[in-house]
């Protein structure tokens, strides 16, 4: 794996929120964007991947639609953060900090 980074980064720009969790969404900031490249993501957790949609957004943050089942795998809590590890391009291993 070659590229890694934490969402948030390490200025907390952009917490993960309660809200965020509810609608089982990542705002990915413009810091993070050029990592995405097509509108689906594979992401691999706890080792099972899942297909997830991506959605680019102008003059705001992306979208990362994991999902409300895939977010209660991750067991985020407001606040937490997560280490995204590249796989190969758009595939993800996520794991909770």
């Amino acid at each position: 794996m070659s590229l890694a980074f934490t969402l948030p980064d390490e200025k907390k720009s952009n917490r993960i929120t309660q809200t965020d969790i509810n609608k089982g969404e990542l705002r990915i900031t413009v810091a993070f964007k050029k990592y995405f490249s097509a509108n689906e993501i594979r992401v691999n957790i706890d080792n099972l991947e899942y297909i997830i949609q991506y959605e680019k957004r102008v003059g705001r943050s992306d979208i990362m639609k994991l999902g409300k089942k895939t977010m209660n795998l991750l067991r985020l809590n407001a606040g937490n953060s997560l280490n995204f590890y590249q796989i190969s391009e758009n595939n993800f291993l996520i794991e909770k900090v």
